[in-house]
């Protein structure tokens, strides 16, 4: 049996979650903090998904945790011998990847996929929409691990506002 990981911020990403929910037709197990946020949205189909069994095929489990250790800890709670976890995110891949460059990391009992996945604007449309108005400063919300990264990124959001 394998156990599905998937992450949830404090909202979000929840449709991967039920997506993957039903191709295995069974619960998604989550704290209860995450099962009130997700009632509020009222999505019935996916709120009737919903358990606290620990020995469900799938969890929202936070972003920190998706990572070999913590989710060895995971599995040894449960019953399961194997879990994978599903990293959905549309910061791991450049815009140029292919689902079929996708491949796990961690090895043995547990693998983590970093998945491309957002529901919000991609590279292109973001770059695109930022061009087409007078921009004078962009504030990210998000920022990349690392300096190098983070430099790439101010440089990129410089030239779009410059144009």
């Amino acid at each position: 049996v394998v156990s599905t990981q998937s992450t949830g911020y404090t909202i979000g990403k929840e449709r991967i979650v039920e997506g993957i929910a039903k191709v295995l037709d069974c619960k998604i197990c989550v704290n209860q903090t995450k099962m009130n946020l997700i009632k509020m949205q009222e999505n019935d189909e996916l709120s009737a998904r919903l358990t606290k069994n620990i020995n469900s095929r799938v969890h929202i489990v936070p972003m920190k945790d998706i990572n070999p250790a913590a989710l060895s800890k995971l599995l040894a709670r449960t019953t399961f011998s194997t879990v994978v976890g599903v990293k959905p995110t549309g910061w791991t891949h450049s815009q140029h990847s292919q689902l079929a460059d996708i491949r796990p990391s961690g090895s043995g009992k547990v693998r983590i996929y970093a998945v491309p996945y957002s529901e919000h604007s991609s590279y292109s449309e973001l770059e695109e929409f930022v061009s087409s108005l007078s921009v004078k400063k962009i504030i990210s919300t998000v920022m990349p691990r690392g300096e190098e990264k983070r430099k790439v990124m101010f440089n990129t959001l410089k030239e779009w506002t410059s144009r």
